[in-house]
This record gives C-alpha cells, structure tokens and sequence, in this order.
C-alpha cells in the first residue's frame, strides 16, 4: 500500500493501478505537495497594503497607520482618538496614515516633553553669566529652566553646582600590592615597600 507511509506532505495520497500521486491542498504543489505556492505573485492587494506569503496560503496587510482587511479597504487610523497618545500639554494632529504632536499653547518641546515656555523670560535666571559658576574644570555651562549644568573635563563629575574631581581610587585601579594616589583629574600607582612594578599591572617582590 504506496500511501501508508503518507508520502504526500501537504495533501491527500490517491492510489493507481502503478503507484500513486497526491491531491495537493490549496495553497500547496509539486509531486508531493511539498512546495508552496507563493500566492503574493498572482493576487492583488489593496493599493495600501503589502501581500505577505505564509505557508500554504497568504495575507494582505495594511501599511502602518492602516486599518482594514487590506485586500477591500485600508482606511486611516485616527491615533488621535486614543486617549493621552501625545501626553499632556500636547495637542494630537491626525494625518493620512500618521498623526502629529504640537505642544499647547504657552508651552515649548523640550526634549520629548512640553515645559512652560519661561527659558526666555525675565523669571528664568541665566546662571552662566557668573563667571566660574562651574569651577576651573569646567568645559562649558548649559543654561536649562530654572537651574544649569556643567560639562566637565576628563577626570571630573559635575556635583549639581560644580566640577569635582573624580577619586579613581574608590575603584582600586592599581595592582594588589599597590598604592593608589588621587590627583586633580586623574590617579597614581606605586608599589608597595619590598615590590617592583609599574604599580598599574605588575608589582613583583624583589
């Protein structure tokens, strides 16, 4: 009996007087149904929607920003319609196929989020104007709302109010049988008494 082994991968076995051949399911070919037609060839999505092949049959979906069964209809999706999709002081701006944030009125996009637009008003202090405001290893100062920031040369952290030095020796840099020695920007290692070495990668006892 050709078909007890279920030769047809895809289909049904039909038994003949010199074998067998197999009835492919929809979706399937080939002498044992084993290859699948690729539909996406031969039939035509909606004109906004992309044809996917799957195994033994197909699937039109609509491009982002669509909804549909995307083979009749892609219709636009109103994002906006979703409640706090901008989040606040945000308004929503629906598009073909996308949609837009602005922030309200009285309000300017920092970021990604709205704050109250003071950076250019008389209440907002710009403390950069006080000379070393940052410290003398200081990069440059950045004026935000209501406050600043430093950027700060290698070396050292900005603290909230200023440039300090950063003490490498919190992280033990140095070999085992080193000292650590912290300095403005940056660290020293040296060898303890009875050993030799850079003090870095090797201390070796004389």
């Amino acid at each position: 009996n050709w078909c007890e082994e279920e030769p047809c991968d895809n289909g049904v076995c039909v038994e003949a007087a010199n074998g067998f051949y197999c009835v492919c399911r929809g979706g399937w070919e080939g002498e044992f149904c084993e290859i699948d037609v690729d539909e996406c060839k031969t039939v035509e999505c909606h004109h906004l929607a992309t044809c996917v092949n799957t195994a033994g049959s197909y699937m039109c979906e609509c491009q982002e920003g669509y909804e549909g069964d995307g083979i009749e209809a892609c219709s636009d999706i109103d994002e906006c319609a979703q409640a706090n999709i901008c989040g606040s002081h945000l308004t929503c701006t629906n598009t073909v196929g996308n949609y837009s944030c602005g922030c309200q009125q009285g309000f300017v996009l920092f970021g990604a989020t709205c704050e109250e637009n003071i950076l250019f008003s008389p209440l907002d202090k710009d403390e950069c104007e006080q000379p070393d405001i940052c410290g003398p290893h200081a990069l440059s100062c950045n004026n935000t709302i209501g406050s600043y920031t430093c950027d700060c040369q290698q070396g050292f952290f900005f603290n909230g109010t200023s440039c300090d030095d950063i003490d490498e020796c919190l992280t033990s840099p140095c070999h085992d049988f080193a000292n650590c020695t912290n300095l403005p920007g940056n660290y020293s290692c040296a060898c303890k008494a009875f050993y030799r070495g850079d003090g870095y990668v090797s201390c070796k006892g004389k």
